[in-house]
């Protein structure tokens, strides 16, 4: 039923990556919490990191969409950890709502390093487990590599949205609380 191996490293960080912008999504539309400037720009560094990922899947292995990965990575993280730093000061209750008693960007944080970690290993990993359990439960990879595509440009097209309502073509707020534009 497999008609080809799927990298599980890159099957992992394109669903995570995946996964935090519909976190992210989530926070945004359900509770309200309009993304700051930074967060605009950390999301902008988990799809790239999610785009050299697919790349990996789609044309198999290379080191250019790794190094994509980890450059990305180093991108989000930094801008995560500026974050970090604006809101470390004793009495200062940070931006937007905590996960598991941690700020989002400083899950950004430790899903970067951990991304960077995760690409540096990845030779040791060869998607063995990840490509027996498509084939156990009878799943195309190339179906699974399709549905990850589409998740992927579909978040894509609901952020960019999202951005001009928030944003418009102007400079993002620093503290958002309301959309700039109504559809």
């Amino acid at each position: 039923m497999i008609s080809r191996k799927i990298p599980t490293v890159d099957f992992v960080i394109l669903s995570i990556a995946i996964i935090a912008n519909i976190v992210a999504l989530f926070y945004q539309f359900i509770f309200h919490e309009l993304p700051c400037p930074l967060c605009l720009l950390q999301r902008i560094g988990l799809f790239c990191i999610a785009f050299g990922a697919m790349m990996n899947l789609k044309h198999g292995k290379k080191f250019k969409y790794d190094l994509i990965i980890i450059i990305s990575s180093i991108y989000s993280l930094m801008v995560a950890m500026r974050q970090v730093l604006l809101h470390i000061a004793p009495g200062d209750a940070g931006y937007g709502s905590k996960f598991l008693d941690l700020h989002f960007y400083t899950w950004n944080d430790i899903v970067s390093f951990l991304f960077i970690i995760l690409v540096s290993l990845s030779p040791m990993f060869k998607g063995i487990i990840l490509n027996k359990v498509l084939s156990y439960f009878s799943i195309s990879t190339n179906f699974v590599i399709k549905l990850l595509f589409s998740a992927f440009l579909i978040l894509l097209l609901i952020n960019i949205i999202s951005v001009y309502m928030e944003c418009g073509f102007m400079q993002c707020p620093d503290n958002p609380v309301k959309y700039r534009s109504n559809f």
